[in-house]
């Protein structure tokens, strides 16, 4: 059997990329959830940081000066790695109590009634059981507490990517697996939480801004870890490569708006947080 192709634009895995795609993203949303939603905490306070990723809940939070005497964060995710970088970024912090741990999201091993506050942001399109896991934090928050989940709502980084491949893949060709993953809607997110029981919430909107000091650098990226068709990359996405990132920098420039002096482009993206109390 021969070897799958691959496109010789194709950049090899490195876990440095994922942070070169995040570009600051969802940092920026995490410090407008804490400071848009997160309400004043009781001293000794436990908040959770649900599916915490490289911990940027966490660290909005620390950063914030919000934090009540006493008060403690559980951080955990699925990905030891990125529980190793949080730790890593936080070590520095003395004022801190942040404990973290591998753990699904899905299947918490915390008992009912545990939490203050519990965030999962940026979670639900990205796991099997998206109920699942808006019940476990439903579970795990304490009675008057306060629950947070974010997902996007309008996304220019995906929808360049989207263009892309239609222009260059055709208006009929499914969308690539990882992308498609990326269009979790408002109404699925509200779905899940009906479909776990939650009631009285509320949406608010909020805009984040992804900071891109290399455009091309970022597509070229995105390109190479999300665009690959579910039945594998062909000799034509070799030959109309540069015509999709094209499309995507061409995209970006038009959404972002360019800091002459410092050449960073802020590309605005749409999350939306549903706030509720237990």
């Amino acid at each position: 059997m021969s070897a799958p192709f691959i496109p010789k634009q194709v950049l090899p895995f490195d876990p440095r990329f994922l942070l070169k795609l995040n570009v600051g993203i969802s940092r920026s949303l995490a410090d407008q959830v804490v400071s848009k939603v997160v309400p004043t905490l009781p001293p000794k306070s436990r908040i959770h940081d649900n599916a915490c990723g490289p911990g940027d809940v966490t660290k909005a939070l620390l950063e914030a000066g919000k934090l009540t005497d006493g008060t403690t964060i559980d951080a955990t995710d699925i990905n030891s790695a990125y529980l190793d970088e949080l730790e890593d970024a936080i070590k520095d912090n003395k004022a801190s109590s942040v404990t973290v741990e591998v753990m699904d999201s899905m299947a918490l091993t915390y008992p009912d009634n545990t939490f203050t506050l519990s965030i999962a942001s940026l979670v639900l399109p990205y796991v099997k059981e998206d109920v699942a896991v808006a019940r476990e934090l439903l579970r795990t928050l304490e009675p008057g507490g306060t629950g947070v989940i974010t997902v996007w709502k309008d996304s220019p980084m995906i929808n360049v990517t989207i263009d892309a491949h239609h222009q260059t893949r055709g208006k009929e060709a499914p969308l690539p697996p990882l992308v498609a993953l990326s269009l979790y809607s408002v109404d699925e997110l509200k779905k899940a939480l009906d479909g776990a029981g939650y009631g009285n919430v509320s949406y608010v909107d909020m805009t984040a801004y992804a900071d891109m000091d290399d455009i091309k650098e970022w597509a070229t990226i995105a390109w190479s870890f999300l665009a690959q068709p579910s039945g594998g990359w062909t000799k034509a996405d070799e030959d109309s490569w540069d015509t999709a990132i094209s499309i995507m920098v061409d995209g970006l420039s038009s959404a972002g708006s360019k800091d002459e002096q410092s050449k960073i482009t802020m590309v605005p993206m749409t999350g939306t947080a549903a706030v509720f109390k237990k």
